[in-house]
């Protein structure tokens, strides 16, 4: 390098011209500034939506267990702390000085404030409380004090006898009614492609011991992450995951590149299978041959004794059309792992790229979700491809909206007795109908809560 800088000629540089100089600053500024705004592509679907009327008939619980993606790493800076309800709970999300990502239950138990509003972080794993300053320990959920990470005991107080207004013995209406450690619930939290995920189960035993795992994919390790894309959709998370098995959905919501145009039109093939299938891989058998084994070492990578049982899979062939030139090319083929109730793998690949998107569903509240979809893809490809990839993409979620908000959801379905794609519905939903265990039993019991009996 020193030779090189001896041998260039300073008045030689001197002599050229101002505008040479102007353009090479600003090529770096233009280049600078596209980076900025395409290497971490960022799009959220903002559209006016409205609550449409729900069927009045029996319908299943609003929140399966499993894992569920609560943001991206990005918005969970260090020392950053923000309240999230969803899921049936109401939760404290923040980021302790150690770099990690702690989730607890969000309200004090001292007086009740919501820790994720003005809640600030401490002792490096510890979230305080704005209100009186008590803390609570990120790693075990425990509030303590000055006696290390041990959970601090207090004096419990309640009201007595408080419906009928009669005193207690002594008088008073509200007493203490004995003393125990006081801790906060915490939260399996797990930080993995550039996504934090939180396991949830309504079941206190499983609660804390995740029933199977999100996916490795460290034979990814070559991809870069590109952002993502946020719908927020008004239905049943049920509803919104079912397009995994819904064939002729494509045909119909996804079959025109243009919205209400026929000038390019897409042709879809599909085959749908649960892992736990015998047949699995003979029926997700690809025509082409460098996909056939693409799908298969995918198969062979994610799929085992432990997790089959939690596992879909989605075979997707596209064909690009163009009817007025009776054009027709194959696009490309894609490959869909379907994990628990709410994280979808989809796996694309070619001679040209290599992408993962990870696509994720929050139930927020039962007939709300916020519906995200992550992009990994490698280095080659440029970075306004893939925002425009993510953007088309939120875009075909919202064509699905437009139908999810609208829609009610009936218990009693009517199917197509003659065609082969209903019967994949009936197969979908009794496969994701695992995932509602305990899930009556707790809404059940919160709505009897919520029912306070001193209404008066």
């Amino acid at each position: 390098m020193l030779e090189i800088l001896k041998n260039v000629n300073l008045e030689q540089l001197y002599e050229l011209p101002y505008n040479f100089y102007a353009l090479t600053i600003a090529a770096f500024l233009l280049y600078f500034l596209y980076c900025r705004a395409f290497s971490k592509f960022i799009y959220c679907q903002s559209r006016p939506l409205k609550f449409a009327e729900r069927s009045k008939t029996t319908f299943v619980p609003a929140f399966p267990f499993g894992w569920f993606r609560i943001c991206d790493s990005d918005e969970l800076k260090v020392n950053q702390v923000f309240y999230k309800k969803c899921l049936g709970e109401n939760l404290v999300v923040f980021r302790g000085q150690d770099q990690k990502a702690y989730i607890l239950d969000a309200y004090c138990l001292h007086m009740g404030a919501n820790l994720g509003i003005g809640g600030k972080v401490k002792n490096k794993t510890c979230i305080e409380c704005p209100f009186h300053g008590w803390m609570y320990d990120g790693e075990t959920g425990n509030c303590i004090g000055n006696n290390g990470k041990e959970a601090k005991v207090c004096d419990v107080y309640e009201y007595q006898n408080i419906e009928e207004l009669k005193p207690n013995e002594d008088g008073t209406y509200f007493k203490k009614v004995g003393a125990e450690a006081v801790k906060l619930r915490k939260w399996v939290v797990k930080e993995t492609h550039h996504q934090v995920f939180l396991w949830y189960h309504p079941e206190e035993e499983h609660r804390q011991k995740p029933l199977f795992d999100l996916l490795d994919l460290k034979d990814y390790a070559h991809l870069e992450y590109r952002g993502y894309g946020m719908n927020t959709i008004k239905n049943h998370i049920q509803e919104v995951l079912e397009n995994t098995a819904d064939y002729l959905h494509f045909h119909y919501v996804h079959g025109q590149l243009i919205n209400d145009s026929d000038l390019f039109r897409f042709r879809w093939f599909m085959r749908w299978k649960c892992a736990e299938d015998p047949t699995l891989v003979e029926h997700m058998k690809c025509d082409d041959p460098y996909q056939d084994a693409y799908r298969k070492s995918i198969i062979k990578r994610f799929i085992n004794e432990e997790n089959k049982q939690y596992i879909t899979l989605n075979g997707l062939e596209n064909h690009f059309n163009i009817p007025w030139l009776k054009f027709s090319r194959y696009f490309f083929t894609g490959t869909a792992l379907h994990l628990g109730p709410g994280v979808v793998y989809f796996f694309f690949r070619s001679w040209l790229y290599d992408v993962v998107f990870s696509i994720t569903c929050l139930p927020v509240e039962k007939y709300e979700q916020n519906f995200a979809v992550t992009i990994f893809t490698n280095k080659r490809i440029p970075y306004f491809v893939t925002a425009i990839v993510i953007f088309f993409e939120i875009g075909q979620i919202s064509n699905d909206g437009v139908i999810w908000d609208h829609k009610m959801n009936p218990a009693k379905i009517y199917y197509n007795q003659f065609g082969p794609y209903d019967k994949m519905f009936a197969e979908w939903r009794n496969f994701y109908a695992r995932f509602f265990k305990g899930a009556y039993q707790k809404e059940k019991k919160q709505a009897e809560m919520s029912c306070n009996k001193l209404d008066w």
